[in-house]
């Protein structure tokens, strides 16, 4: 095995060095998946109650809402540029004015929409 290998690096670096790195992305990746989907799929992850931390991609995600859906919560422009999204909900929050109250009664009030849209 090691020959095999020695023979792959002498003769094919830089394939060598390619493929390892396509390895080391793909296990990455696959363990980022797994942990995302480990995290979400723990009730204790849906719906959870809005904290100043969260991103709004992770309100997203826990609260299932569509992104079109959150944009609109949050008030943002759909073709916003990236540093016009608020990083955090404490961010926005500042921004806008309104309470943490306020803001989860919108989270709530749109799954609730969704809800009644798909007769669940």
């Amino acid at each position: 095995m090691t020959r095999f290998l020695s023979y792959i690096w002498r003769e094919h670096r830089t394939a060598s060095i390619l493929f390892a790195v396509a390895a080391l992305s793909f296990v990455y990746f696959l363990a980022d998946f797994g942990m995302k989907a480990s995290h979400f799929s723990h009730p204790e992850n849906h719906e959870r109650q809005l904290e100043l931390w969260m991103p709004p991609r992770y309100v997203a995600q826990s609260w299932q809402i569509p992104r079109p859906i959150m944009f609109d919560i949050f008030e943002i422009e759909r073709n916003a540029p990236h540093e016009q999204v608020p990083r955090t909900v404490g961010a926005f929050l500042n921004d806008t004015g309104m309470t943490l109250e306020q803001l989860q009664a919108r989270v709530e009030a749109a799954k609730a929409e969704l809800r009644a849209g798909q007769g669940n």
